[in-house]
């Protein structure tokens, strides 16, 4: 686990006016997308007004040192998130949790998530699609 500084690259409004608030949002922190795994999550700083962390699953990471998360804006500390510009700063702890694992001997996978729950999803697809699985 490490405690960065990462940069908004940007911060996209995904659900055209619904509610709630469905945001992508892309940081460079090449520390955390070096060593970060499917299932796992980050602990994100949500401004001055809120002293808790909000957890949040890692939705993808490229090679390049950016990270993505895929969020809903349905609190105070998400909401904040959610207003975040491109070149601001954010503070981060990660990546936490033991990730998903994938069996060696797995050929075909299944997986099943719902609502906001799909954000990690997308990394162990994406895991499984590179070995093959």
């Amino acid at each position: 686990m490490k405690q960065i500084t990462a940069t908004v690259i940007s911060n996209k409004d995904l659900s055209k006016g619904t509610f709630p608030q469905v945001n992508l949002m892309c940081l460079l922190a090449p520390e955390l997308a070096m060593i970060s795994r499917p299932g796992q999550f980050i602990m994100l700083s949500s401004g001055s007004e809120v002293i808790l962390r909000r957890p949040l699953s890692v939705h993808q990471i490229d090679h390049s040192g950016r990270i993505f998360l895929l969020f809903a804006a349905i609190g105070k500390g998400t909401n904040w998130l959610s207003t975040r510009q491109q070149g601001e700063k954010l503070d981060l702890l990660g990546p936490l949790g033991n990730g998903f694992s994938i069996e060696p001997k797995s050929k075909k996978l299944l997986l099943i998530g719902g609502g906001i729950g799909i954000s990690p999803l997308a990394f162990l697809a994406k895991e499984a699609i590179q070995q093959r699985r």
